[in-house]
């Protein structure tokens, strides 16, 4: 390598081939998946991925060498890339995202396959409330594939998470969403619904343990309170059941299901910790990787 960049010098910055092998050397996991480090250098440099082959061997502007320099200490201290990029994308759509809400995962978007393939199987109008709805990714998405007139309410207990999914609503033309602030089913315990037949709640609640999260350095950054589930990473799925007789005593002409994602180790009690008030445990799904992370319930 050529050392008159090597220097967080601003004089003579590397080429984008340069800067992409520095990268490697100073930030492993671009190695080891390398869509990260073009994310990175796309974002820095304002040029798409397919830009970056064909202008590989044009230097960087001091600016942006000096952001890639800046950026990457952040990122050896494993501090997360879309709060770096303030960008995440989710089921092939760009949302916004701060530490004010969770990074969408990879794996959740098993559950709008879920739910897309659910709501398929009934003509039924269909009310969806995604309770602790972060960024609004899941239900935004939603709103987005299914496409029709549906009833679709995201619900958060922070406000600043609540804001950021209405920002992520309106940037992605799905302005017919309904956000609430509020704890799991409070914010939708005075509406009748009259207009539809079933109710879908889609309930990604923090699951992790103590421990759990202090195995994982990442996770320091992001919200403990969208994290941490208790001592068995369960305490909101509780309350979840606390609630339920109470919702669907006020919806007695709704058919109510509940769609999770949790914890692996929460197949064996999950099913009947929901399986209240005529609410019956049906079927668990699995993830890209074969492993039982979601669950449906419905009476």
């Amino acid at each position: 390598m050529k050392k008159r960049w090597r220097k967080t010098s601003t004089i003579n910055p590397p080429t984008i081939a340069e800067a992409r092998q520095w990268l490697e050397q100073m930030w492993p996991l671009s190695m080891q998946q390398p869509a990260l480090a073009s994310w990175l250098l796309a974002s820095i440099t304002n040029r798409t991925s397919s830009e970056l082959i064909t202008c590989a061997q044009q230097p960087l502007t001091t600016k942006n060498w000096h952001s890639l320099q800046k950026i990457t200490t952040k990122l050896q201290k494993n501090y997360p890339l879309p709060y770096i990029l303030k960008e995440q994308y989710f089921y092939g759509r760009p949302f916004k995202i701060t530490p004010a809400v969770l990074i969408p995962r990879p794996e959740s978007e098993c559950l709008i396959d879920i739910a897309t393939r659910l709501r398929q199987e009934t003509n039924k109008p269909t009310v969806w409330l995604d309770i602790g709805t972060g960024s609004g990714c899941l239900l935004i998405t939603l709103a987005a594939e299914l496409n029709n007139k549906d009833y679709y309410g995201g619900s958060d207990i922070s406000r600043r998470a609540l804001r950021l999914a209405t920002h992520n609503a309106i940037s992605l033309k799905q302005k017919n969403i309904v956000w609430r602030h509020g704890s799991l089913l409070e914010p939708w315990l005075k509406d009748s619904f009259d207009s539809a037949q079933q109710i879908i709640i889609i309930a990604n609640l923090p699951y992790l343990t103590p421990k759990e999260y202090n195995q994982q350095p990442s996770l320091q950054y992001e919200p403990r309170r969208a994290l941490l589930g208790g001592p068995e990473g369960l305490t909101l799925f509780q309350e979840l059941a606390n609630e339920l007789p109470g919702f669907i005593k006020y919806h007695p002409y709704h058919t109510i299901n509940v769609l999770t994602e949790h914890n692996l180790n929460h197949n064996q009690k999950l099913p009947s910790l929901l399986a209240v008030a005529n609410l019956k445990w049906q079927q668990t799904f699995c993830d890209l990787d074969g492993q039982p992370r979601f669950g449906w319930w419905h009476n």
